[in-house]
């Protein structure tokens, strides 16, 4: 399993505790319209506290939801332009270590030829002698 699995399951399992506990209000809900009644007339009065007082938080919890999933875009498209990049630098690195290994492999019998030359040169000069040269009017 990839990262992207990993994160995405316990954002698939809140989705879906998340929708389960709407589901359960709806139904509740329904429930007590079908009676005529408000759910909260159904209860005792420290159920219907606590349930008007749950269903507050939920209030404040859906609110923040449109901003928490705008961050949450955006914060998924940074990451998508992040890996973008360093999959652009990664097929950049590949083309100069290919450069690179041509570079280096031309160079190689360049440098043999150059180590060959000064062997040569060294035991070349040290048999040679200078030609005298011919002075002027002199013959």
């Amino acid at each position: 399993m990839d990262i992207t699995g990993m994160t995405q399951a316990p954002a698939r399992a809140l989705q879906v505790a998340l929708d389960a506990v709407v589901d359960e209000l709806v139904h509740l809900r329904g429930l007590a319209a079908s009676t005529g009644a408000d759910v909260l007339d159904l209860l005792p009065r420290q159920a219907a506290e606590s349930l008007a007082g749950a269903a507050d938080a939920i209030g404040d919890l859906v609110d923040l939801v449109p901003a928490l999933t705008a961050e949450i875009d955006v914060v998924l498209a940074e990451l998508h332009a992040q890996r973008l990049s360093i999959e652009a630098i990664s097929a950049e690195l590949g083309a100069l270590d290919t450069q690179l290994g041509v570079l280096e492999a031309t160079l190689a019998p360049v440098r043999g030829w150059t180590h060959r030359l000064s062997q040569v040169g060294s035991s070349v000069s040290g048999h040679l002698h200078p030609v005298p040269r011919p002075r002027p009017g002199s013959r």
